[in-house]
C-alpha cells in the first residue's frame, strides 16, 4: 500500500504543482548582508506598481525586478507559444534598455562620456542588488560592465571579447551553468547577434541600404531624408536583431523545450514597443518613489494599462501564431 509505505517513511502529504515557477522554497531567515540584500528587495518590490491593479504589478514586479509569480503561468505560457517568452524575464535586453536610458539622459544633462559611464556603472551595481541574479542578467551585466569600463578608461570595447568573459566568469561561479537551457540560450542569442546581424541586415535590406547612400536630397524633404538617413537603419537593425537571434536559438529552443515558433520575429518586433514603454514607466515609478510619491503612484494607471496591451497582445499572438510542436529526438 502506497499510502502505509508513504507513512512509514514520514510523507504525510504528497502535492503536484503546473510548473516549477508555482512552487517557492522557503530558506532561513536571511543573516548580515543577506538581510540588507532581502530588505532592498522587498522595498523595490512594495514600491514598485504603486497605484496599480494587482495583476499590473505582478507583471511590472517580472519584467523590472525578476519576480516571476504562479499567476502570471497562462501568460507566460502564451508567450512560449508566440516565441517571446524571453520578455517576461529579466535578460540583457532589459539591461540595454535601463542602462540606455540613464546614459542618454546623463549625456543630454551635458555630462561627459566618463562620468556617465561611471554613474551607469554605480546605477547597474544597485540595480543588481535589488534583483534576483540569473545568467542572462549576469550575462548583460557583465557585458555593461566592460563597456562601461571601457569608456572610462578611454579604451576600445569589444563585444566578442567581452561575451567571452562573461562566460568564463559565469562557469568559473558555477560550471553546472552550462548544461542549462537558459545559459545556452542567452549566449547562443548575443553570438548569433554578433555573427549574424551583418548578413541577415545585407539579405534582407542591402539594396535599399545601398541606395540611401547615393540619394540627395533637397532642403524640402525633410521627411524622406530622415527615412532614408534614420529610419530606414532603424528599422533594418531591429529586423535583423530580432531574425538574428532567432535564427540562432531555434535549434536550441526545438532541442530543450521541443517547439517551433516561426513567427517569433515578427512577434519580438510587434511587442518590443510596448514592453520598451513598459520597462520606462517602471523604472521612472521606482525611482520617482524616493523622492516623488504622488507622482510615482498617478503612473500607476499607465502601468496598468501598458501591462494590460502587452497582456492581451501576447495572449493574442500566442492563438495567433503557429507554435509546431516537435518530437523529442537525440542531440546527433
Amino acid at each position: 500500500d502506497r499510502r502505509d509505505q508513504a507513512r512509514r517513511d514520514g510523507v504525510l502529504v504528497q502535492l503536484s504543482a503546473p510548473a516549477p515557477e508555482a512552487v517557492t522554497a522557503l530558506s532561513p531567515p536571511p543573516r548580515g548582508p543577506s538581510r540588507l540584500l532581502w530588505r532592498l528587495r522587498a522595498i523595490a518590490g512594495r514600491r514598485l506598481g504603486a497605484g496599480a491593479e494587482p495583476h499590473g504589478r505582478m507583471i511590472l514586479g517580472a519584467l523590472v525586478l525578476g519576480h516571476r509569480p504562479a499567476q502570471l503561468y497562462d501568460l507566460q505560457q502564451s508567450m512560449v507559444r508566440s516565441g517571446v517568452a524571453h520578455f517576461l524575464s529579466i535578460s540583457g535586453m532589459h539591461l540595454g534598455i535601463l542602462l540606455g536610458l540613464a546614459y542618454l539622459i546623463l549625456r543630454l544633462a551635458h555630462a561627459s562620456p566618463r562620468w556617465s559611464a561611471g554613474i551607469v556603472l554605480v546605477l547597474l551595481v544597485v540595480y543588481l542588488l535589488a534583483m534576483e541574479p540569473r545568467a542572462p542578467v549576469l550575462r548583460g551585466a557583465i557585458m555593461a560592465a566592460g563597456y562601461c569600463l571601457a569608456v572610462i578608461l578611454g579604451r576600445p570595447a569589444n563585444g566578442t571579447n567581452l561575451l567571452a568573459a562573461a562566460a568564463i566568469v559565469l562557469l568559473v561561479a558555477d560550471p553546472v551553468d552550462l548544461f542549462r537551457p537558459g545559459f545556452q540560450l542567452c549566449f547562443v542569442a548575443v553570438a548569433g547577434i554578433s555573427l549574424l546581424l551583418g548578413p541577415v541586415r545585407r539579405w534582407l535590406f542591402g539594396r535599399w541600404l545601398a541606395r540611401a547612400g547615393l540619394i540627395v536630397f533637397t532642403r524640402d524633404e525633410r521627411l524622406r531624408r530622415w527615412w532614408w538617413r534614420v529610419g530606414l537603419p532603424f528599422v533594418a537593425n531591429s529586423v535583423g536583431v530580432s531574425v538574428a537571434a532567432w535564427l540562432a536559438g531555434a535549434p536550441l529552443v526545438a532541442y530543450h523545450f521541443g517547439v517551433f515558433t516561426p513567427l517569433a520575429p515578427l512577434a519580438t518586433l510587434l511587442l518590443l514597443p510596448i514592453m520598451t514603454a513598459t520597462l520606462v514607466t517602471g523604472y521612472v515609478q521606482l525611482v520617482g518613489s524616493l523622492w516623488l510619491a504622488n507622482l510615482s503612484a498617478g503612473l500607476g494607471g499607465l502601468a496598468d494599462a501598458l501591462t494590460g496591451l502587452l497582456a492581451v497582445t501576447a495572449e493574442q499572438l500566442g492563438r495567433l501564431g503557429p507554435c509546431i510542436e516537435l518530437r523529442p529526438v537525440p542531440a546527433w
